[in-house]
């Protein structure tokens, strides 16, 4: 299942109480073929392109992240092992395998492993900019700060469950999960070639979709693969595909 989760009112008085003093010391930094360690676990980028950043994030049982917002980027997360508590400014959600929420520009949030071996989420960022953070509560002592940098950032990723997706066909089987980047030129192409049968989700690269409510879904968008097979395209799209195996 896939929530979706507007702005609302406490975020916005939570934002004004707070600031919106960002740190900018990593916005030169380049996140491809590294880790970024965190009181949490760590996290790592997976994909990257000009309007659509994807990270994989390892939380520990019992750690959280902070609860956080991004003023100018919208956020989904999917849950790809283990299960979590997902946690606003007013509600907390459970999540397991499969389930992913759609965070819109604004929104506090954290995300808590509650599976003895933990979580593994992964996370859609669109704009790319990782100094677009605001941290309201923290457990590590990194509340008001921003993104971590300098002995927190790993080159050396060999200790680590690390995967990057850089090419159209690429296929990948990793945390119980089979991935795919798929090239679709035209409607014409995706009508005749996406079987909603062979994945759970998707992501959208790049392109544009109509939805079948009538909503344009746009580059950074997490959805249900069988709500994805009943859109129409524009133009061509690029997609990742998530299958549980």
């Amino acid at each position: 299942m896939i929530r979706t989760l507007n702005c609302y009112e406490l975020d916005i008085q939570a934002i004004k109480k707070l600031g919106l003093e960002n740190s900018a010391n990593n916005r030169d930094v380049d996140f491809r073929n590294c880790v970024v360690k965190k009181p949490w676990g760590y996290e790592y980028l997976a994909y990257i392109n000009d309007n659509v950043a994807i990270w994989v994030l390892k939380i520990k049982k019992g750690f959280s992240t902070s609860m956080h917002c991004h003023i100018n980027k919208k956020t989904s997360l999917l849950i790809l092992y283990g299960e979590v508590n997902f946690s606003n400014l007013s509600e907390m959600y459970r999540l397991k395998a499969e389930d992913g929420v759609l965070i819109d520009k604004k929104i506090f949030h954290s995300t808590e492993a509650i599976s003895d071996n933990g979580a593994i989420v992964m996370e859609v960022e669109s704009p790319t900019d990782k100094t677009d953070l605001v941290r309201l509560r923290d457990r590590y002592n990194r509340t008001g700060k921003g993104y971590e940098n300098g002995d927190n950032i790993i080159r050396n990723t060999s200790n680590y469950d690390y995967v990057f997706f850089d090419r159209i066909e690429q296929e990948v089987e990793r945390f119980n999960n089979k991935f795919s980047i798929i090239r679709f030129n035209n409607e014409e192409a995706f009508k005749n070639n996406f079987n909603e049968d062979n994945y759970d989700n998707c992501i959208l690269l790049e392109g544009t979709v109509n939805a079948k409510h009538g909503d344009k879904l746009d580059a950074g968008h997490l959805i249900d693969a069988k709500q994805l097979s009943k859109c129409t395209i524009m133009s061509g799209i690029s997609i990742m595909t998530i299958k549980k195996i």
